[in-house]
Parts: structure tokens; C-alpha cells; sequence
């Protein structure tokens, strides 16, 4: 049954600088499970952040929780449409709260780029990796005499078409020649920043879900169609194989939901929303946006980094790993790594980006979570 109704809020509310709120909503619906929620685009344009959740109806009232990464107060009037509520055969979520905040960032971003007049440099990669000064190629070891012969060596010769293709596109913007030589020859002599294979870094594994001594929780699998089934043992499997999961005999469990992306394919996600309920939550600070609005403000130069599968990368406890535990029809897994969707996969994801940027970090170098920005006035 399709379903599409406004969430109102119950009541004004002011929503103090920095802070997160759990908010009363309304709508037409008197009791329902599992509805999603869609917030409003355009209170991003205030730092108001919605997060896309799964929500349960009950005498037309449901909780919901808002951001304000403003350094002010905030009112919305009773009434306020903050959201719409939906069922369709599949998940149809287009977005998540990181998202959001990475598209408000650039907007920002852009203010201060038309601000100064000044170039973005924008790179979405998978980490970073000091250059290699040598003009040595690091995949034959053949040596040139000067970097522009290794260039041309790794263009024509050392590199796939498929890497070539990535640092063409992540250049061309650059209109001044010599720059764009300069960031090509950084990104020809560091070819793993380009490499697709799932890695999982060498740390120790992290603790990020401590529920005290509550007892295991168990949830039911949601009911879902033979394509569905099929789709969750083929994500399954990929995980498995990448040992990303392992088999569990956990007496946790979560329901996985299948998330339609934009490109028509499927997000395996997990609903945790249980789990979190119950998880002592991590006081780790996250950086406040206008705080890093503030440091950027005066550069000239930006590159932007990206970690590709970044929760993926992170290994997990072993005593963490049976509560994430999830079913499909015909076994039992538990993530080996940090899965999305737990509350406190973002404070455990920046302290370790912090950790890495270390001496760097508020210098040049700054970090939401799995989005980093290097910045200068001088290239």
C-alpha cells in the first residue's frame, strides 16, 4: 500500500546551537510500523539536519531527531512540516544524514570559493599517500630522468585505462597547466589512492558498542519478496567473501533492510535501531561546522578526499561483533568490521581520522567523519 503523508511537529520548539533534539511529530496515520521517514531539504539551508529513519506510528505521534550545527538558537512553529512519511514495495531512501551534511558543506564551500574568486581543487579518492619523490616507476622500477618522462611512462605504459581515465577527470578542471602537471605527477606516482580492492587497516579493533549487562536483543527478520531474499544472499555473500562478515552463532539479531539508491540498485543496510537504543553513547566530539567554515575561510586552494567504504575499512572487537549480528533466510552473520548504522560509528570514525591527521589536522588538513579537505593559500 502506498502511503505518502506530511510529519508535523507537535509542538514550537527551539532547538538550542549545537545540539541534538529528539522532537514530537504528527500526522494523519493513527498506528503503523516501519514507514519511512524523508526530512525536508530546505531546513538544511539553516543547519538543520533530519536524518532518514524508519519510523513506528502510534496515535499519530512519532519522535524524531534534529540537528542544529548553527551557532544560534532555532525556533520552528507548531505545524512545521519537517518531513513525509511513505511505504513502498521497496525502500526508496535517497540519502542519509552524512550526505546531507556533505552537500550543505559544499554549499558553503562554494560561498567561500565565489567569496575569494578563487579555484576549488577537488579530488574524491580513496586515502592519502606522501608522494615519492624519486622519478622512479613504482610498478616496473624503471627509472627516468625527469618527472615528466615518468608521466608519459605511466600514461602510455604502467597504468590501466580505468586509472588514467580517474586522474584525467579528477585534473581537468585545473586550468593552469603547470598545476595540473604538478597534482598529475602526485597522483601517477601513487596509484594505490585509485585501487578498488576492500582493505581493512591495520589498527586494533575498535570498541564501539558497549551496552552494559542489557541482555541480547532479537528481532525479527522483516518479510520481504524471493527477489528481495535473492538480493540479500548475493550482498551477503560479497560481504562475506571481502571478510567483511563472518558466520555468527549470536543470540543478537538485527533486520536487514534494502535501501533503493538513486542508480536503481540496492544498499544493504542493517536496522539497528534497537541495538542503539540501548548502547552507552560515545562522548567523542564531532567538529562543529562553523568552526571549520571559520578555518577554511581564508584559503585559496582546496582538494577533497573521500574514503571509499570507510566503516568497512575499520576493524571491530570481538565482543562487538556478535551484537551486530543479522540473519538471512537460510544462515546467521556478524560483522567482522564497523557497520553502518550504529549511533556510535561517526565519534569512532573521527577518532580515528583525528589520530591520523594528527599534527596536521586544524593546520591544513580537516576532517568530517570520512570526508577530508586539505587546504592552503598558496599551492
Amino acid at each position: 500500500t502506498f502511503i505518502n503523508q506530511p510529519a508535523l511537529l507537535v509542538n514550537q520548539i527551539t532547538l538550542p546551537p549545537y545540539s541534538q533534539t529528539l522532537v514530537d511529530i504528527t500526522c494523519r496515520i493513527y498506528n503503523d510500523k516501519d514507514l519511512i521517514f524523508e526530512p525536508q531539504l530546505n531546513h538544511l539551508s539553516n543547519c538543520i539536519l533530519i536524518p532518514h529513519t524508519l519510523l513506528n506510528i502510534r496515535n499519530h505521534e512519532a519522535k524524531v531527531l534534529m540537528i542544529n550545527a548553527n551557532d544560534r538558537p532555532q525556533t520552528l512553529s507548531k505545524n512545521t512540516r519537517i518531513g513525509t512519511l511513505s511505504r513502498h514495495s521497496t525502500y526508496s531512501i535517497y540519502t542519509t544524514i552524512q550526505h546531507s551534511m556533505t552537500t550543505n558543506t559544499q554549499q558553503r564551500l562554494n560561498q567561500v570559493h565565489n567569496k575569494n574568486n578563487n579555484r576549488i581543487i577537488s579530488n574524491k579518492k580513496d586515502d592519502l599517500i606522501q608522494p615519492n619523490r624519486k622519478n622512479i616507476c613504482d610498478r616496473c622500477n624503471e627509472y627516468f630522468l625527469s618527472g615528466n618522462d615518468l608521466q608519459k611512462h605511466l600514461r602510455t605504459e604502467c597504468y590501466s585505462d580505468q586509472i588514467r581515465k580517474h586522474i584525467v577527470e579528477s585534473t581537468k578542471h585545473i586550468d593552469n597547466e603547470k598545476h595540473r602537471l604538478a597534482v598529475q605527477d602526485i597522483l601517477w606516482r601513487n596509484k594505490i589512492l585509485f585501487d578498488p580492492t576492500p582493505s581493512i587497516i591495520n589498527i586494533p579493533p575498535q570498541t564501539a558498542i558497549k551496552t552494559g549487562d542489557h541482555p541480547p536483543i532479537y528481532s525479527k527478520q522483516y518479510s520481504s519478496s524471493y527477489e528481495d531474499q535473492e538480493i540479500k544472499v548475493q550482498k551477503t555473500q560479497k560481504l562475506l567473501e571481502r571478510g567483511q562478515i563472518e558466520e555468527s552463532t549470536s543470540p543478537w539479531s538485527s533486520p536487514i533492510v534494502l535501501v533503493k539508491k538513486k542508480n536503481k540498485t540496492m544498499r544493504f543496510c542493517i536496522d539497528y535501531r534497537r541495538l542503539n537504543a540501548i548502547t552507552i553513547k560515545n562522548a567523542f566530539p564531532l567538529p562543529r561546522i562553523e568552526e571549520i567554515f571559520d578555518q577554511l575561510s581564508d584559503a585559496v586552494y582546496y582538494t577533497k578526499f573521500d574514503f571509499k567504504s570507510g566503516y568497512f575499512q575499520v576493524p571491530l572487537s570481538k565482543e562487538d561483533r556478535a551484537k551486530t549480528a543479522f540473519s538471512t533466510r537460510d544462515n546467521h552473520y556478524q560483522f567482522t568490521v564497523l557497520p553502518q548504522g550504529i549511533t556510535n560509528g561517526p565519534a569512532t570514525f573521527q577518532r580515528l581520522i583525528n589520530h591520523i591527521l594528527g599534527p596536521a589536522g586544524w593546520k591544513y588538513a580537516l576532517a568530517y567523519i570520512d570526508d577530508v579537505i586539505i587546504y592552503s593559500k598558496t599551492f
